[in-house]
């Protein structure tokens, strides 16, 4: 697997190339088009990204239902969020603050786990999800994955929110699904701890491995302070899908395990 989390700010910029006219050219919108249209850079970038459609159409067709509903849902509220005059009023019924769920915006706790803001951040975190999320819910069941991710998030809005009253934020905001990915990351981790990923690319290491090391990241930035991230709301999906598989997930397995093997003896006396 390749993993790559970031959380940086970043800006879009878009380069328009156009002729004024005066300067002698004599280049006309289509002249400027036609070198282009059979550039073979241009048909490369065609061909990549009919694969890519291609692949996603491939991937949304075998994804079970509970991690595609949910990067439905993701992509349908990002894409709203691209619409400047819905920013504002998004951005006050989505997001969760303290304040605002002591005004009795509860159900911020779980909106603000399908919110994005920003399309680096939102492409992680949907990657992450369509890697790890249809082995985790093949397991669970789909009713069981979707309370379980839905509960990551509201777990991590809540650690976020306790964080910042502790600090003294209580209009600081939080949006983004990295505290169910974090969770739903925790729970694979300890039911295939030594599944061997390519951490960013580069480095291998195990599932559990790779936990440990963005648990220590993730606790380095929330006890300093670094950058505009929500490290509380990391770490308690983390300790949210820690806690759902050693208190609930592996009793389950094992008596489905029992169960299997008692079948499979009646079976075959």
């Amino acid at each position: 697997f390749f993993f790559g989390f970031f959380w940086p700010m970043f800006g879009c910029y878009n380069i328009a190339l156009h002729c004024e006219g005066g300067c002698g050219c004599d280049a006309q919108p289509s002249n400027l088009l036609k070198p282009l249209a059979s550039n073979s850079l241009v048909d490369d970038f065609s061909s990549l990204a009919q694969k890519l459609k291609s692949s996603a159409s491939s991937f949304m067709a075998n994804c079970p239902n509970g991690v595609a509903s949910i990067m439905v849902a993701n992509t349908i509220v990002f894409g709203l969020w691209r619409v400047p005059r819905l920013q504002q009023p998004l951005f006050a019924q989505l997001t969760c603050s303290w304040n605002g769920c002591a005004r009795g915006k509860l159900w911020t706790l779980v909106t603000a786990n399908y919110s994005h803001s920003n399309g680096l951040h939102f492409g992680f975190n949907m990657l992450t999800l369509g890697v790890l999320g249809p082995t985790v819910e093949r397991i669970l069941g789909t009713d069981e994955f979707l309370k379980a991710y839905t509960l990551g998030g509201v777990v991590s809005s809540v650690g976020f929110l306790l964080h910042q009253r502790c600090r003294g934020y209580h209009n600081a905001c939080v949006l983004g699904a990295s505290g169910c990915i974090m969770s739903i990351w925790a729970i694979y981790a300890r039911l295939f701890p030594d599944t061997q990923i390519l951490l960013y690319g580069v480095l291998p290491v195990s599932a559990q491995e790779a936990l440990l090391l963005f648990i220590c990241l993730d606790f380095i930035g929330m006890t300093s302070g670094l950058g505009l991230i929500g490290w509380a709301a990391h770490l308690s999906g983390v300790g949210f899908g820690v806690a759902y598989y050693e208190m609930y997930l592996k009793q389950r397995l094992q008596e489905r395990s029992s169960m299997l093997r008692r079948i499979k003896k009646r079976w075959w006396s």
